[in-house]
């Protein structure tokens, strides 16, 4: 995935930045994954070439983006890499994603409710009341 990289939280600049998800990354085969980062890469030179605000302006036209960066890709010799990338994604993958959802949202609900209770801890320890709590939270 594309993103901004920001120097700082009140920078409007940016530079740019492929981030990679290991655990998805790794679902996909050695051909796919050099699909992903052709595509990755693909976006990288297109946002180079739009210049300041660049996310902005990709972002605003998310899909046609996507076939973009995959059009540059195939262009650069990479179209049996691209074609499993999306045929993995499709079948393999995304049945995969969607079938983890509910758990790793009952993981992730587990985790905020359990960061939650050591807050409200910390806050009754320094002596915060409970309706003080409560217009906190």
């Amino acid at each position: 995935m594309l993103n901004p990289l920001y120097e700082s939280l009140s920078d409007k600049t940016y530079d740019a930045q492929v981030i990679v998800t290991l655990p998805v990354f790794r679902l996909f085969s050695k051909e796919a994954q050099v699909g992903v980062m052709a595509h990755e890469f693909a976006h990288a030179e297109h946002a180079d070439r739009l210049g300041p605000g660049w996310y902005e302006k990709m972002l605003s036209r998310y899909a046609d983006e996507e076939k973009h960066a995959d059009r540059i890709a195939v262009q650069w010799g990479f179209g049996d890499h691209i074609k499993a990338l999306r045929s993995e994604r499709h079948e393999i993958v995304n049945p995969l994603l969607d079938s983890r959802t509910r758990r790793i949202l009952r993981r992730l609900h587990k985790a905020d409710e359990a960061s939650r209770n050591a807050m409200l801890a910390r806050m009754r320890a320094a002596g915060i009341d409970e309706a003080e709590l409560d217009n906190l939270i």
